[in-house]
């Protein structure tokens, strides 16, 4: 009889934020049979646990309109820190209006209100949570662990991008042995 490997990966972590409890449990039941949902009910709540929880979340369901710290306060909070810049936010909210703000301070999606295609909402999670890891997987790959500065392979194909793009563009490379 064959052996079957049992071994799971963990599962992941998501953070819902929304100062309404209704908001945050119809949230947790559409995406909660994928995830380990963590529930905060403003902005300072969430950046606390955010903090303590450092690279253990994956996501962030981010509400706007929340009492003590905003969304938008949090969401610039979050951008403006090396570290927590990497966990990607997708902001909730019923205003169309906030939508094209919120992805110039750093969300990677919007989801309106009211949550009326549980569909969409797992796949936008999925998705946005596969290409923050991609991107922190190529990140790792591109530079030297020891100084911080782009590997030989990954600094000959920027220079080869760069000058394909700007190839008037004047460029002095300084080459350690």
């Amino acid at each position: 009889m064959k052996e079957e490997n049992t071994k799971r990966e963990p599962r992941k972590e998501v953070l819902i934020v929304d100062d309404e409890m209704i908001n945050r449990l119809m949230l947790g039941n559409i995406i909660g049979t994928d995830y380990d949902i963590v529930y905060a009910a403003d902005g300072k709540e969430a950046y606390d646990l955010i903090r303590r929880e450092e690279g253990r979340l994956s996501l962030v369901l981010l509400d706007l309109l929340m009492p003590v710290m905003t969304g938008y306060d949090l969401l610039t909070r979050l951008k403006s820190d090396d570290i927590l810049s990497r966990l990607p936010v997708i902001v909730l909210t019923s205003e169309k209006t906030a939508e094209v703000e919120n992805l110039k301070l750093g969300a990677v999606d919007f989801i309106p209100k009211p949550y009326d295609a549980p569909e969409v909402i797992k796949a936008r999670v999925r998705r946005s949570i596969e290409l923050a890891e991609g991107k922190q997987i190529i990140k790792a790959t591109e530079t030297d662990d020891l100084t911080g500065l782009y590997n030989r392979d990954y600094f000959f194909k920027y220079a080869e991008r760069y000058d394909a793009y700007k190839p008037d563009a004047i460029m002095d490379a300084i080459i350690f042995t």
